[in-house]
């Protein structure tokens, strides 16, 4: 049983994110269903939060789907993440940050309100709404990625 906060929401994200590559380019091969509100909350926090420390907001706001960076403010505040949410709406309306104003920001509030505390804490409160963590092992991606490949080749 994992009970590792960040290693629970790391591996929910990564079956949200399978579930949800699959469900955008492969959706009758994997019969892959929509997330659920919830689901798409954590996922989008998700893609954030590995995002925004290797790319800053720049990064995120351009390599990231229009659908997580659209939707990133109200994720932010359903996690009870608002002064984040805030940013997010700002950078997101600015989308461009060559100065790297809105990472000086981040840098600054994630010093004072760990976001990724309030991600945790929402996942805990809606355990019984997400996929189990345990499922995310090296064989279900590995399964995953073979089921890719075979689903397109079929498409071709």
């Amino acid at each position: 049983m994992i009970e590792d906060g960040q290693d629970i929401v790391y591996r929910i994200g990564a079956l949200l994110g399978v579930r949800q590559y699959n469900r955008r380019f492969l959706p009758i091969q994997s019969k892959a269903t929509e997330l659920s509100p919830v689901e798409f909350v954590v996922l989008t926090v998700h893609q954030f939060h590995l995002q925004i420390f290797i790319n800053g907001f720049g990064g995120f706001l351009f390599n990231t789907d229009s659908e997580f960076v659209d939707f990133l403010p109200i994720a932010l505040a359903a996690i009870g993440a608002t002064r984040y949410s805030l940013l997010a709406r700002l950078a997101w309306a600015d989308r461009t940050d060559p100065e790297g104003r809105f990472d000086d920001q981040f840098i600054e509030l994630i010093r004072e309100e760990p976001f990724d505390q309030l991600l945790i804490a929402y996942v805990e409160r809606h355990r019984d709404e997400l996929p189990d963590p345990n499922l995310a092992t090296p064989e279900f991606f590995a399964q995953d990625e073979a089921n890719r490949s075979r689903w397109w080749g079929e498409k071709s």
